[in-house]
Formats: structure tokens, sequence, C-alpha cells
């Protein structure tokens, strides 16, 4: 139980920071001021869910299971369709064909946590409960 612990509040957080400072950030529009954008830290906390499109036009951000891209668009309102699967025990959740809107805040950070059958967006770079701004759970009655 307690090795389970500080592998989630203690070694995963690190994990998360130290693999957002060292990847490249893409870029969906370089002409575009910070302003105007936004930067998504995409983290899929062992699932292999990833966007595979972004307000409708196909994309190919390379996002790993355990890896964290850092991902900037325009702000603005934005849905972004997913693929892939999450498992927690025997449970296992197909996001295939799933998308979610949000209305990403120009210049600012996102977390965005695919964990289980939630897609969570945060402020910043950030596994705090505090700073959850939306959850997604489509699965949820």
């Amino acid at each position: 139980m307690k090795k389970n612990f500080f592998f989630c509040i203690v070694f995963l957080p690190l994990l998360f920071v130290f693999a957002a400072c060292s990847n490249k950030v893409m870029v969906f529009d370089d002409l575009l001021p910070e302003a105007e954008t936004v930067t998504l830290y995409w983290s899929g906390a062992g699932s292999t869910v990833r966007p595979v499109s972004y307000n409708g036009i196909d994309v190919d951000w390379k996002v790993t299971g355990w890896g964290v891209a850092a991902i900037k668009i325009p702000g603005g309102n934005t849905t972004i369709g997913v693929e892939g699967q999450t498992s927690q025990g025997s449970t296992t959740w197909t996001w295939n064909g799933y998308s979610f809107t949000h209305n990403f805040e120009g210049g600012k950070e996102y977390s965005i946590h695919v964990t289980g059958g939630r897609i969570t967006i945060r402020n910043g770079k950030s596994f705090s409960r505090g700073d959850i701004v939306v959850t997604f759970n489509p699965w949820s009655r």
C-alpha cells in the first residue's frame, strides 16, 4: 500500500514534470502570437488514448502512453477527437470516436489527463485536484 501511495503521489508527478520539460512542443500554427495560443500538456498516464483530430482536422501528434506531449494550438472553443483505450483493474474503456469540446483561454497552459473512464483538464502543468477545470466522463450516469 505504501509503495502504491509513493508511486502515485511522488513518482508520477515528478515523471510528468521531467517529461514535460524535455519534450519538444508541437505547434499547430506558428504564425500566431503567444497571447492567442494555448499549450496543452497531454498525459496518457499509461493509457493508449491520444488525440487524432483538432476541430475536425486529422492530426498526428506524437503522444505515448507514459510520456507527456506538449501541443500548442490557437485558443478558443476547441474540439479534440481521441482514440485508444484505458484500463483500471478489470475494466477497459475504448475511446475510439469520442470527442470533447472546451473553450481554452489564449495565453494559458492546460494539462489533459486520461485515466480510466475520464478525461480531465487542469490549469497549468498540474496533477492537483484544485486545478481541475473540467472532467469529461462519458460513462457516468
